[in-house]
């Protein structure tokens, strides 16, 4: 559900700091972003004197709940702040733009930049605080910001769904197929076409990694390897510009890396057709009861979808008719047959079963077939048979010993003689006690461990009806999860009837198995099980991945620039513009939320600051140029290197008068391991460039060997081994400047002795 909200501009004057807020545990300051909330932005429809901004601010559901916001009612934006800051650089000190490319790393997100910004307040003597941060009057959008609230909220996360390798190895020419496509530059504009790789669009299977849910796993190589998005007539694909099919195959070893993902299925229709299901009488002489067989379910891709089976279900018809509440469930592992009972004797009866696992339920199989009804079993029939014969014969004893005993012929019932004195009863010989009855399970809380591995469940049960002639010493209760090894037990004393088991997976779509053996001196009793189908409810607050845990705020704001103040007097009147250069223009937005503890708790700030974002709104310019080479550099191009000259420079906006200038000490990588630099992780003095932030143990670190930095004028000059020759991406970033990205031709290197 989306609301469209219109906005209108609050005064921020008299709000008053929230003190005591009831069950607010969550510290707020009013005018400071909320803990926990993310607020990327990005400026776009650059013009000399405005530029449009995007901000998307993302809130958890359980935050929400914690600042005392409802879930069904998302938060109602009262205000958003925007602006410009211009950061003036001075281009004549070289080390003082070192040292603010050291503070601001150039991988930096900008929405990081605003801690940067406060640090100032807090540490002044900063290289970068001593450059005067302007703030340039603004003209408020006359419309207003859009604000757009993306509800994506549930209480209850949605199960993800595993991935499983395929089993196909697949060959090379399944994997990509060559394309023609036209790559752009940091500007925006069109190069040369170029050939590219694209996945093929046949190939039947979902590019991910395996691995845990919650955790990012590594690519496949061939994945990580990829070079970007690329326009291919009006689509935009993911490619490479080297061939990745080097390996012979697409095929990743999932023991090692990672492989072909493809996403796990319920059981399939190959694994219903292999039941082949059919039903007998029980031998128990129960004449109300079916015992259906089937055949197990191999364990394999093509029958449970890529996820294990885990139990079987029995479906019972009449009349080819499904008779609600004649069911009966089994574990995977408890055996391929399952009784049916509480049927009416003498009725016929046909079955279905079908396999589960954690993604869901397969197809039926076919029904048993002929159809059966339950009677009275023929051995029992027998027996019946043998006791009225037995029945008749003892008659005719007990008629022939009264005779015989009337003429003297045997002594009397008193005669100590007599064999028909009762022999003394033997003791009964100690046994394991009966099961446990009642078994139950409810989650419960107080984990030693911290999540995923904080489930814990309560278990509860009644005591045997038999001890087996020995008193219980105590319980011993396990517990199993489907696709996890290994079991969990707790145990309790002999007068116990609950006991706690932790350290389980506490995720949403694993289905927890419970049992309970009581314990006497003999041994242990049969295991008595609880419910077949029990799951953990877990909160968005511990699976913050899930998309229903969150709410997106979307700002749209147009920051529009208005005249230059009296100073200096020469350009008073004047617009500011939107510049670039050593003096980059930033766009901020800071969006505010109505608080929702007010009016309900009188202290509280009418207004909350939900999050702001800092957005680079210059952007970087890359050309080829020709290298200019040192002796040194010129010794290695004889030798068979390959130099690349490149100019980073600053883009203007959109109808400036400005000039694009160089951008000094700018960092630069080329995108592909086919192209090794030999003089990466240098610095503008041809050393090692140390960077300001120390490494494990206090260790200095230094640049990545394979980037680069321009001189003092935005040169770069790459040489190095080029193994494979091709069109491969180079990009640059900036502080303060959007990464700005170029496709140049490598040639392969030519080696001389």
């Amino acid at each position: 559900m989306r609301w469209m909200v219109g906005l209108t501009t609050l005064a921020s004057a008299g709000f008053m700091a929230s003190g005591a807020m009831g069950a607010l545990t969550l510290p707020v300051d009013p005018f400071a972003p909320i803990p926990g909330v993310f607020c990327p932005g990005g400026a776009t429809q650059l013009t000399d004197t405005s530029a449009r901004i995007d901000t998307v601010c993302t809130i958890s559901l359980d935050t929400w709940k914690e600042l005392g916001g409802s879930p069904d009612s998302p938060p109602e934006v009262v205000g958003v702040d925007t602006g410009f800051k211009i950061i003036p650089i001075d281009p004549t000190d070289p080390q003082k733009i070192v040292d603010i490319i050291n503070t601001f790393d150039p991988d930096d997100n900008p929405s990081d930049w605003g801690n940067k910004f406060e640090d100032c307040q807090s540490n002044p003597a900063l290289t970068f605080c001593q450059s005067v941060i302007i703030d340039p009057p603004q003209i408020p959008d006359p419309d207003g910001p859009d604000v757009v609230v993306d509800d994506q909220t549930g209480e209850t996360p949605s199960k993800p769904v595993g991935y499983h390798c395929d089993p196909k190895t697949w060959t090379s020419n399944d994997l990509v197929v060559q394309q023609t496509a036209s790559p752009l530059d940091g500007s925006g504009n069109p190069l040369d076409p170029i050939e590219i790789y694209t996945l093929n669009s046949a190939f039947p299977a979902q590019l991910l990694p395996l691995g845990d849910a919650t955790q990012d796993p590594p690519l496949p190589s061939f994945l990580a390897t990829r070079t970007g998005v690329a326009r291919v007539g009006t689509t935009d694909l993911p490619y490479w510009l080297d061939d990745p099919r080097g390996d012979n195959s697409a095929y990743i070893d999932s023991s090692r890396q990672g492989c072909i993902s493809v996403k796990n299925t319920a059981p399939t229709q190959a694994a219903a057709d292999s039941l082949a299901p059919s039903s007998a009488l029980p031998d128990s002489g129960d004449s109300t009861s079916l015992t259906v067989s089937w055949s197990a379910v191999e364990q394999t891709i093509p029958n449970n979808g890529g996820s294990a089976v885990t139990s079987y279900e029995v479906q019972t018809l009449k009349n080819g008719i499904v008779v609600d509440g004649k069911t009966c469930t089994k574990g995977f592992n408890a055996g391929d047959s399952c009784t049916v009972t509480g049927l009416t004797t003498g009725t016929l009866y046909t079955f279905k079963v079908r396999a589960i696992n954690s993604v869901g339920n397969s197809p039926w199989s076919a029904a048993t077939d002929p159809p059966l009804a339950p009677a009275l079993p023929a051995r029992r029939a027998r027996q019946a048979a043998a006791g009225q014969k037995s029945a008749a014969i003892h008659s005719v004893v007990v008629q022939a010993r009264r005779l015989l005993t009337a003429f003297g012929a045997l002594p009397t019932s008193g005669n100590s003689n007599s064999s028909a004195a009762a022999s003394p009863a033997k003791a009964k010989k100690p046994k394991p006690p009966g099961p446990p009855t009642a078994v139950t399970m409810t989650q419960t809380t107080g984990s030693a461990n911290a999540w995923p591995n904080s489930g814990i469940i309560s278990v509860k049960w009644k005591a045997p009806a038999s001890n087996g002639g020995k008193p219980i010493t105590g319980y011993l209760v396990t517990a199993s999860q489907a696709g996890v090894p290994g079991t969990k037990t707790c145990t309790a004393p002999a007068t116990a009837t609950t006991c706690n088991v932790d350290g389980l997976k506490k995720m949403p779509n694993m289905t927890v198995s419970t049992t309970v053996q009581a314990i006497n001196s003999v041994g242990k009793s049969a295991a008595a099980k609880g419910p077949a189908k029990f799951t953990f409810t877990v909160t968005c607050l511990e699976y913050s991945t899930q998309l229903k845990c969150v709410i997106r705020v979307k700002v749209k704001t147009v920051l529009r620039m208005t005249g230059r103040k009296t100073e200096p007097a020469e350009e008073a009147g004047n617009k500011w513009r939107v510049q670039c250069g050593y003096a980059p223009t930033v766009g901020y937005a800071k969006i505010r939320i109505k608080n929702p503890m007010f009016p309900k708790v009188p202290t509280a700030s009418p207004s909350l600051t939900l999050g702001e974002s800092f957005s680079a709104i210059c952007r970087i310019s890359i050309q080829q140029v020709t290298p200019v080479l040192t002796t040194a550099q010129k010794a290695l191009v004889k030798k068979g290197y390959v130099a690349i000259g490149l100019k980073v420079t600053a883009l203007p906006s959109k109808g400036s008068t400005e000039r694009p200038i160089g951008l000094p000490f700018s960092v630069s990588r080329v995108e592909n391991l086919n192209a090794i630099p030999k003089n990466g992780g240098l610095g503008p003095d041809g050393k090692k460039f140390a960077l300001s932030q120390p490494g494990p143990g206090g260790a200095t670190q230094y640049l990545d060997s394979r980037k680069l930095m321009s001189d003092a004028n935005g040169l770069i000059t790459w040489i190095g081994v080029v193994k494979k020759a091709g069109t491969y991406p180079v990009s640059t970033s900036w502080p303060f400047y959007k990464p700005g990205k170029v496709f140049v031709k490598f040639p392969k290197s030519k080696a001389k002795k």
